[in-house]
């Protein structure tokens, strides 16, 4: 006997209409819904409802449950988008459906609750879809409005078409606020694309579908970088990059030696290779007006026997260039202040060890201070492994990112698909390996290939959106700092409401190993920003 979320679905369903064989509903994109075996841990709605800025996109899921028999054929169609005085909207945003697909994960080294079928890769090119008995089959949902599109209550409907069963006509509704994400992209990110990985997938590498997955991150507000490079980029790259948004990007990597002894200083031959390539991209990248964005990565994951190496080197390399931002990953908890190491600018510590007094103290120095995530840490740690929660993703991204301040992200990989050898061409349930290092399920593969280009995942919707969060509260603080300097009553009590805003409190994110996994507190958080900027914009 059915009981929970299904038996809640099902119930709902019959109650419109006694003979249907399916039930639908909405959930958020926050959750990961799986396809059988495990009912879902969250209520459906029998309406959807998406909130969200100008140039900006949000995303929701619908549920179909093939309660009664198998679905055939089945197709999710977009109905016209309409405005609340029931007008068309022809331009200025967008609703896309897509199905879910579903990998198959093995036994991961750290603690899962279940091994199986998981939802992952969003499926924009499977139109048509078979769901079995039993199955309930998620379909990704995501509107998009363009800068300036008006603020207001839009809606249109969704019509679920099976070729076997009558079809389920279902609502979205939108509301839009009056103020856009904007364009220039405020969280920088260090991330390597891993692009040498599509020869696997496609049999080989072109600068066609190089620049397609380069540009699809982009659009995810990711810069298609590369920290481990062993030569500069393209200047023709970057330059079609900074119209898309770049904000950040590696210069060339600087090895740590092996077997180094401590003490021991950088070799001189390795230097001159770094040297070399600076010399010749840095007059480029000033003359380009790029340089302001570049930095150079080195010492990755290096412990205190090799710090007397990377000081000699990064020393040596800011005596040349005085202005170039120098980052690493070394294992140093006091970020230079203990170590007394203060050639480096950007400090990347993982998320554990993240100290924001200790960080706010580097920042008096003038240092920046990142944090990053790889194969670590686990839970109750936020991280981006295929069998976490969806929102863990977009809390890390948006309200921890918001709360602690850390000036950047970095991650090793976004497409490392060590076990793949062709897209994916088929769904829902695909063929696509998970597993992509050691025994991890996503960790470095956080999109992956379709039959023409890339194809996004739940994780990197939710990075996305965490991301766009994440500017809300940077729009909160310049209407902040703005209201300042304004008198009257009208500004105080924007003010206040705006400094109230933006208070991230323990209900939405008490730690990094204690924050909110309901959507609706995230969403509530995003509403109260929304509405002070909203509020302030009002004064004058």
């Amino acid at each position: 006997m059915l009981t929970g979320t299904l038996a809640n679905m099902v119930d709902t369903a019959r109650k419109m209409d006694p003979t249907i064989s399916y039930a639908c509903g909405f959930v958020s994109g926050m959750q990961k819904i799986l396809p059988k075996d495990v009912d879902p841990a969250c209520d459906t709605d029998p309406e959807g409802n998406v909130e969200l800025a100008g140039n900006e996109t949000e995303s929701i899921q619908l549920l179909i449950y093939a309660f009664e028999q198998d679905l055939e054929k089945t197709a999710v169609e977009v109905g016209p988008v309409v405005s609340a005085d029931g007008k068309s909207v022809s331009s200025g945003i967008t609703v896309q459906a897509s199905p879910v697909g579903f990998v198959k994960t093995g036994q991961p080294p750290y603690e899962v609750k279940y091994v199986g079928w998981y939802p992952d890769p969003i499926l924009d090119f499977l139109r048509l879809f078979d769901i079995k008995q039993g199955d309930v089959q998620p379909v990704w949902i995501r509107v998009r409005t363009q800068p300036g599109f008006p603020a207001g209550d839009y809606h249109c409907d969704l019509t679920v078409k099976p070729a076997n069963a009558a079809p389920y006509k279902i609502d979205l509704n939108m509301h839009v606020w009056g103020f856009d994400v904007p364009e220039e992209r405020h969280l920088r990110t260090a991330m390597s694309l891993y692009d040498s990985f599509l020869a696997k997938a496609y049999g080989t590498e072109t600068d066609e579908m190089r620049m397609k997955y380069e540009d699809f991150f982009l659009d995810y507000r990711i810069n298609p970088d590369n920290i481990y490079r062993a030569s500069p980029p393209k200047i023709d790259d970057l330059e079609r990059w900074d119209k898309l948004g770049l904000n950040a990007f590696n210069l060339i990597y600087v090895q740590a030696i092996k077997d180094m002894k401590p003490g021991e200083p950088y070799p001189e031959e390795e230097l001159k290779k770094v040297f070399d390539n600076l010399d010749s991209i840095i007059p480029q990248l000033k003359e380009k007006g790029l340089y302001e964005k570049a930095y150079l990565y080195g010492f990755d994951e290096i412990n205190s026997d090799t710090f007397f190496a990377m000081k000699d080197a990064m020393e040596k390399i800011k005596t040349r260039y005085p202005d170039l931002c120098l980052m690493t990953t070394a294992f140093d908890a006091s970020y230079g202040e203990d170590t007394k190491i203060d050639a480096i600018d950007a400090w990347v510590p993982l998320t554990p060890s993240y100290d924001k007094d200790r960080a706010d103290r580097a920042r008096a120095r003038g240092k920046q201070v990142w944090w990053y995530i790889c194969c670590e840490p686990v839970a109750p740690y936020a991280n981006w492994f295929i069998e976490y929660d969806a929102i863990d993703t977009r809390s890390l991204m948006g309200m921890q990112t918001a709360k602690y301040e850390p000036d950047g992200f970095l991650y090793y990989a976004m497409m490392r698909w060590p076990h793949t050898t062709k897209p994916i061409t088929d769904g829902p349930y695909t063929d696509w390996p998970p597993v992509s290092f050691e025994d991890f399920n996503g960790d470095g593969s956080i999109a992956c290939a379709g039959p023409d280009g890339p194809l996004a995942t739940i994780r990197l919707e939710n990075i996305r959106d965490g991301i766009e969060d994440y500017e809300y509260f940077r729009l909160l603080r310049e209407e902040i700092k703005r209201l300042k300097a304004v008198q009257g009553n009208a500004a105080d009590d924007a003010l206040k409401q705006a400094e109230d805003a933006l208070i991230i409190g323990d209900d939405v994110v008490e730690s990094t190993t204690k924050f909110s996994k309901d959507p609706n507190v995230i969403l509530a958080k995003r509403r109260q920003v929304a509405e002070a900027i909203l509020a302030a914009r009002k004064v004058k």
